[in-house]
């Protein structure tokens, strides 16, 4: 039963209203990506709006299991672009491919801007996850290669047991 004459009772129709022709403040909240498992625990967070800066995992699609940086992010579109992904036009030239956010995992979080570091702070204070035991010390140093590796195994790892899981069923 239709409520108001204003809005359709159409679901393709409000995706159109309520995502497509968003305005732009709307559309920045819709571009949050979850945490990687490894990452949920360390920052103590579930997802966070993704950033220039963040290092992120490809979840779906032909690029699954890419891992790069975001180099920009295209809020107009809902696309974001990874340094990782690229791609030779018939002219020659070498184009980024555009992911959406909702279909990569974030591994690390680009908290050098102190208007973003505030806000995970924010966030992080209702699960009680202080900024000190996320930031290694300057003493610390962690070798981020194997750290990577690893990273990149268990999601995979995790992703294969899902499709056994999803057979078996």
């Amino acid at each position: 039963m239709k409520v108001s004459s204003k809005w359709s009772s159409q679901p393709r129709k409000m995706r159109k209203y309520m995502i497509y022709e968003a305005p732009l403040h709307r559309k920045r909240k819709l571009m949050v990506a979850p945490l990687a498992p490894e990452a949920r625990e360390k920052y103590g967070i579930r997802r966070f709006v993704v950033r220039v800066g963040d290092k992120v995992i490809v979840r779906k699609g032909k690029y699954k299991n890419q891992v790069g940086k975001v180099i920009r992010v295209n809020v107009k579109r809902l696309f974001i672009y990874l340094d990782s992904l690229t791609r030779k036009r018939s002219d020659g030239t070498i184009v980024h491919i555009p992911i959406r956010p909702w279909n990569v995992a974030i591994l690390e979080l680009d908290l050098s801007d102190p208007k973003r570091r505030k806000a995970f702070e924010r966030k992080a204070k209702l699960k009680e996850v202080s900024l000190e035991e996320i930031l290694p010390a300057e003493e610390e140093v962690i070798e981020e290669e194997e750290s990577e590796e690893e990273i990149i195994e268990e999601i995979l790892k995790e992703s294969e047991e899902g499709k056994e899981e999803g057979e078996e069923e």
